[in-house]
Parts: C-alpha cells; structure tokens; sequence
C-alpha cells in the first residue's frame, strides 16, 4: 500500500498549466494513483459549480473542497459533506463596508455569484469563475440569505491596506487571506483547506499523516502544514517553498505528475 493514501493538489498554478489547462500527463498520473489505491481530491478558492464545469473533474469524479475550505462537494453522491459559511453579521458588515469604500464585491451564496458593481473587475472574476454576476443592492437581504464567502477586489496596494485595517478590527470569527494580489477573501475563521482537508480524511478513515498535498500559493499553507508531505510547486514563492518538505516541477512542467511518480507511486 502506498505511502500516502490521499492526495490533495490545488487547482490554479498547481494542477492548472499557465493556461488554465490540465495536461494529459498529470491527468494520466492521477489516474494512475487512482488505479492503485490512493485517493485524490481538487482543492481551490473556486465554487463548486466553477470546478465541477472542469471536464477532467466529472472524468475523475473526485471530491472536491471549495471555496478555500469552506465545502466538500462529493461528485458521485451529490451531495455537501461539509459546509461552513460567514457569520451573518461578519457578512452583512464587511458587504456593507465594501460599498462605503468603493470596493468591488465578489460574493458567494448558495453557489451564485453576486456583486454590487458590474465593472470590470467582477466581469473578469465572473469569467475566471466561469458564472455570470447577479447585482445585489440589499446588503441585509444577502447577508440573511447566507454566505460562503466575501472576496474584495481591488488593485494590490489597496488589497494590502485593507488587510492592515482589518487586522486593526480583530475579527472574532473571521479569517481573509489573498489568493492573488487583487483578491482579498474573506471566509469564517473556522474555514481553511487544513480544517476541510482534515475532514476529509475523517470521511475515508484516513490519517493526516497519509496524506501529501500540493500548492502554490499562501492560501495553501494551512493545507501544506497539515498534511503529512507539504509539497511546493515550483512556481511558488519563498515563502511558500520554506514551509513544504519537498518542492517539484512547475505548474507548465507537470509537477503534479512528478510527484505522484517520484514520491506516491516509488516502490520503497
């Protein structure tokens, strides 16, 4: 039996090429720890309707943790193994914040995508989510409503500053961190891919241990931790690659594929 009995990859600059795409070599890596009794899951800040639109999802049929954590969907059972949304008065206080400052929404409730300005920084989220914006105007209607998650989008320096305030606050029961340098997301504390990874294994009878996980970014890093083998891409930064027991190839060079190949699958 192999090693390591899950493996958990995240989605953009890990399993995903620079172009968005994944090769036939790591999906036939995949398919192949698959085949010999390793599990495997997709991790991402995306929503579960924008990764289950991935072909190779569905092909795989696959767990995936959504929403950075904050979601396990399970393909073949249809149905949520987990779910842990804002505070509704987290929620209702950083949407309407956002309007007082002019920031840019982009949030999550009940897998639709909503915004309170149609610009061109929530039309471009909505196509890397692969959804369409529906305009909120009621800050107290959605945040009744219930929310996955709060992404405020705006340009890195902005995005940085925002941080410093919201560190000034000390939040409770919420938690942000950046999954690129224009999007600010801001989840319940109790959500990260650490925690949602966790739970995971609880569903398979699987220790953190046996697991290995694969990133590129800071909103990896809980994840990376916890998992028995944290692996770096590449492409990472330092401050990702420092934290991770073992750094592989690149995203556009199949990492992914290297490390089932030369890690999960070795004969000891």
């Amino acid at each position: 039996m192999a090693k390591y009995r899950l493996l958990a990859a995240d989605m953009d600059g890990t399993l995903l090429d620079s172009s968005s795409n994944i090769s036939g070599i790591t999906l036939q890596a995949i398919n192949d720890a698959m085949d010999a009794g390793v599990r495997f899951a997709v991790v991402s800040g995306r929503s579960v309707p924008s990764l289950m639109r991935f072909p190779f999802i569905r092909e795989l049929n696959c767990p995936v943790i959504a929403y950075n954590g904050a979601a396990i969907y399970d393909p073949k059972e249809d149905k949520l193994l987990y779910y842990e949304g804002l505070e509704n008065s987290d929620a209702l206080w950083l949407l309407k914040k956002a309007n007082e400052r002019g920031i840019t929404v982009c949030a999550w409730s009940r897998d639709r995508y909503y915004t309170n300005f149609i610009n061109e920084r929530s039309l471009d989220y909505g196509r890397l989510s692969g959804m369409e914006p529906t305009i909120f105007t009621d800050c107290e209607a959605l945040a009744a409503q219930g929310v996955t998650k709060i992404i405020w989008n705006d340009s890195p320096e902005k995005v940085q500053q925002y941080i410093k305030d919201l560190d000034k606050k000390k939040f409770a029961s919420l938690s942000y961190c950046t999954s690129n340098p224009c999007f600010l997301e801001l989840m319940n504390k109790k959500v990260s891919k650490a925690r949602a990874l966790e739970m995971l294994c609880g569903f398979y009878g699987i220790t953190l241990d046996e697991t290995a996980a694969a990133g590129d970014g800071e909103n990896d890093l809980s994840m990376l931790r916890a998992a028995g083998l944290g692996v770096a891409m590449a492409n990472a930064g330092d401050s990702v690659k420092s934290q991770c027991g073992y750094i592989t190839a690149s995203n556009d060079e199949d990492g992914v594929a290297r490390l089932i190949y030369d890690i999960i699958l070795k004969e000891e």
